[in-house]
């Protein structure tokens, strides 16, 4: 039996007929016995099957290779016309800018970077060519330091002169700094936070260096930075470029003989100072700092007043603890030329207290104005809103207090009474969007102040608009914000 036939003559490939094979004696199919010559016909059909099976099979066998290989070919060759192997070098670099995740944390082994640099001979030379894909170093503890260092001085090496981003957050890895402090020239943003004793010695290092480019710097440190030391440290002239400085010093003392450069600050942060040091440093600021305070501490003793050019506070405190120590810090502060307060998070009447005092005592004309979650008596926020300090607010951010004539009442204040906050532009309410959209904000408010255009419900700084009315561009804009 031929069970194969060929296409023609030229063709090296034998082909298998599409039709099924016949067999020579059907009618055995139903369990019928064979006779001896049936037997050995059958026995030789099968015989020669096998034969053919064996041949095709040694034949896909041939064609899967060369189907593999043509493959092969195929892939190779569409990479060599590829158009990313067209693209100029400076092309490639922004794209590899873009995969380098600037938050992740330092490994050789799978950071974006180092893993571009092992994909080709040209993607190498464009990654070491690009000092700029090396300067962020995210350092945090693990369980065995010392291997980084040589891979820390080969990324310092590729980075070359280009500004570095340091992320230090480890306690057993303080050593691994001083790889950093041999190239202080080249820090431009830094955030230390460890809770390591030897802290402080690595600190003091700082006076000997120079970082001209050091813009933004964060020190996180529990333990006390100058501790056992008792001259000054002197960083005015270390830091001639810092605009951002972010201290928490986990209510410490903030050590007197550190000398900063504060009146060049854009942004100033203290975290867990006491109210009596962030006294000490509110006049050496400038009066174009932002100043944020939080979680203020006090001390048993008598705060001295202290007056400060600055335009911008934020003093942001977390439960009942914080609310009497803010308010002595508010009571203590002289700024006249404040225009925004914000005060954020604290319980508790005495805060306000504290800014109508502060209000009084500086008198100031703040622009914006944004207040705790209280709870505090509604006659003692009217007679905030109507002291003239306020009178020309252009934002009011206030929180909405459920089941209570709070919000309510200030709407209807602001209905009836042409000459209450004439200025104001933008009210922004915290809460319960679904509540405090009961209130009918823009109906209340529609008929005194024509030109009130939204509601806007706002969740952790992003607007949803849920409802619209179309007027001119210029009115107040009722910012609903959830709680």
């Amino acid at each position: 039996m031929d069970s194969g036939l060929s296409c023609d003559s030229s063709c090296s490939v034998h082909c298998v007929p599409t039709s099924p094979l016949s067999s020579p004696f059907p009618e055995l199919y139903s369990n019928g016995v064979p006779s001896d010559s049936q037997h050995a016909i059958i026995f030789d059909s099968i015989q020669r099957a096998k034969a053919d099976l064996a041949r095709i099979e040694a034949e896909m066998a041939t064609l899967k290779a060369q189907r593999a290989e043509l493959n092969r070919f195929i892939c190779y060759h569409t990479g060599m016309i590829s158009a990313v192997r067209r693209f100029p070098n400076e092309t490639l670099a922004d794209i590899f800018s873009r995969c380098v995740d600037p938050d992740a944390e330092f490994d050789p082994l799978r950071n974006g970077v180092w893993i571009l640099g092992r994909v080709c001979q040209r993607w190498r030379a464009v990654a070491l060519g690009t000092p700029e894909l090396w300067r962020h170093f995210i350092l945090r503890e693990t369980g065995e330091q010392d291997p980084l260092k040589p891979f820390l001085k080969i990324q310092l090496d590729r980075a070359r002169s280009a500004p570095l981003s340091i992320r230090f957050s480890a306690r057993r890895s303080i050593e691994l700094m001083d790889v950093f402090l041999d190239v202080p020239a080249q820090w431009e943003d830094v955030h230390v936070n460890s809770s390591d004793p030897r802290m402080g010695a690595c600190f003091m290092r700082w006076p000997d260096s120079h970082f001209p480019r050091l813009r933004r710097l964060e020190i996180t440190s529990y333990h006390p930075m100058l501790e056992g030391r008792t001259s000054r440290v002197n960083l005015v002239d270390s830091l001639p470029a810092l605009e951002y400085l972010w201290l928490d010093i986990g209510f410490k003392p903030f050590p007197g003989q550190l000398l900063l450069p504060w009146s060049q600050l854009r942004t100033c942060i203290l975290r867990q100072f006491s109210a009596s040091d962030v006294l000490r440093v509110l006049p050496l600021v400038s009066r174009e700092t932002h100043v944020s305070i939080i979680d203020p501490w006090i001390i048993p003793a008598i705060l001295t007043a202290a007056d400060s050019p600055i335009r911008s506070v934020q003093i942001i405190g977390r439960g009942t603890n914080v609310s009497v120590p803010t308010e002595r810090l508010l009571i203590a502060m002289i700024l006249p030329n404040l225009e925004k307060l914000e005060i954020g998070w604290t319980l508790g009447p005495e805060p306000l207290e504290g800014a109508i005092s502060l209000l009084n005592t500086s008198a100031c004309h703040l622009k914006h104005l944004s207040l705790p979650q209280g709870p505090y008596p509604l006659t003692q926020l009217i007679s905030l809103l109507e002291s003239p300090h306020v009178r020309d607010i252009v934002r009011l951010d206030i929180p909405h207090i459920s089941n209570s004539e709070y919000t309510p009442s200030l709407l209807a204040k602001l209905e009836g009474n042409g000459a209450f906050l004439p200025h104001l532009h933008t009210l922004a309410i915290r809460g319960d969007s679904r509540d405090i959209e009961a209130l009918n904000v823009l109906d209340i408010l529609r008929d005194r102040r024509p030109t009130t255009r939204k509601v806007s419900f706002t969740r952790w700084g992003w607007d949803f608009p849920e409802r619209e009315r179309g007027s001119r561009d210029t009115g107040l804009e009722v910012v609903v914000l959830h709680g």
